[in-house]
């Protein structure tokens, strides 16, 4: 491959909550800004409207959905009244009240 190709990896992410997914990609060490529906970072982007999210490598959007996944059991898990517990690396343990 050529040095100066940039590749770019899209994947769907239909209605993401931006909040969380803002969240998660400051979990991953990324600086986000946000414009209206759009969430940009440096080496990728996530358009609501398309549902695409953007990447440079199938790892870093690999790595962002699963920080995602994370913050969403856990916010669901409190609007529902249920205790999460990590029990390790992207394993949780619930239980209900």
């Amino acid at each position: 491959m050529p040095c100066d190709t940039i590749t770019q990896v899209s994947q769907e992410l239909k209605n993401a909550n931006l909040t969380w997914l803002k969240e998660a990609l400051e979990a991953c060490g990324y600086q986000v800004t946000q414009s209206g529906e759009i969430l940009s970072w440096r080496g990728g982007n996530y358009n609501r409207q398309t549902g695409l999210l953007t990447t440079r490598t199938e790892n870093d959007a690999a790595r962002i959905k699963r920080e995602y996944s994370s913050i969403m059991v856990k916010n669901m898990g409190s609007r529902f009244g249920w205790r999460v517990k990590q029990t390790g690396e992207n394993r949780f343990q619930i239980q209900k009240g």
